[in-house]
């Protein structure tokens, strides 16, 4: 599912369940982040996945009707408009045919006024794309390298980007700064190495064009057990993409693994969901991962 700016719109192929039916399914808690769009709780990543499939299944549906009212209004009201013009053509000698044509016409843009909130509406019910193509996914991948019992943290914050409540730290004629933190991740993986994972997004907004310059910074801190890793192996990770720290504690080894993204200079609709890569954050958790293999390889 594209945001509500995107160039690619949804057309889809057989039945959704009706969005009405699975929010009736929905708990309370789920409602709750649907409604703020945040979130802060911990689960284990079974509890979690199954937390968002109704969520999911919401969102993709609701993104399905709403991605769909402009083009059905689009297809009914079109005829009508032209169809209201050749009235008026043919029976301009009326005396209230302009009364009627000029009914008509506002008529129309009123379904379109209308038809324009009803999908601001819809779509304030969604999530932003982050929602399936970083969170759930990254989910998923943490289900198959955490212990089954072992809760994740989990801090969240999806609400609209240019949310200036929440997020505007700064604002003049010119330009608009919002700062925030998207997502943030706790928890233990398996053999014994403790994950957080912290992405926040700077955005400033040139308001004239209405574009702006993206700053995405991803941080990676792991921590390894001495008793499980005796040593740790840094020499293949790319320390030009990434600023990598390794501290040495008493019982643990501390690695923090920094990756920053810049966005220039692009129009802000066309981009706002895409800027964090769910590719990156693999790439940038199998540095840690290649660490401890290559220590142990050599060991």
């Amino acid at each position: 599912m594209k945001g509500k700016f995107s160039k690619t719109f949804i057309f889809p192929k057989g039945k959704y369940p009706s969005p009405n039916k699975i929010f009736d399914k929905l708990t309370t808690e789920q409602r709750a982040f649907l409604q703020t769009k945040q979130l802060d709780a911990q689960r284990t990543t079974t509890e979690w996945l199954d937390f968002f499939k109704d969520l999911q299944t919401f969102t993709i549906s609701n993104g399905v009707r709403q991605a769909n009212l402009g083009p059905l209004v689009l297809w009914i009201t079109i005829p009508l408009a032209f169809a209201n013009f050749v009235r008026f053509i043919m029976h301009s000698e009326e005396p209230m045919s302009g009364a009627y044509f000029l009914m008509g016409f506002m008529g129309l843009i009123i379904t379109w006024f209308v038809t324009n909130e009803i999908s601001t509406h819809m779509h304030h019910r969604l999530f932003p794309d982050y929602f399936q193509t970083v969170i759930i996914p990254l989910v998923a991948t943490l289900h198959e390298e955490t212990p089954e019992e072992a809760p994740l943290h989990l801090k969240i914050d999806l609400r609209q980007q240019m949310d200036k409540s929440a997020h505007m730290i700064s604002n003049d004629a010119a330009y608009r700064v919002f700062d925030w933190q998207m997502l943030r991740v706790s928890g233990e993986l398996l053999n014994a190495i403790r994950l957080n994972l912290d992405i926040r997004i700077h955005n400033q907004l040139r308001l004239r064009k209405f574009k702006s310059k993206r700053r995405v910074f991803i941080l990676l801190d792991l921590e390894y057990s001495k008793k499980k890793h005796q040593q740790l192996q840094l020499a293949g990770a790319n320390q030009q993409v990434y600023k990598i720290k390794h501290k040495e504690k008493p019982k643990k080894h501390a690695l923090r693994i920094r990756r920053q993204m810049k966005f220039k200079n692009k129009f802000f609709n066309f981009y706002q969901y895409t800027d964090v890569p769910f590719a990156e954050l693999v790439a940038l958790m199998r540095n840690g991962y290649q660490a401890t293999l290559k220590a142990q390889d050599e060991a």
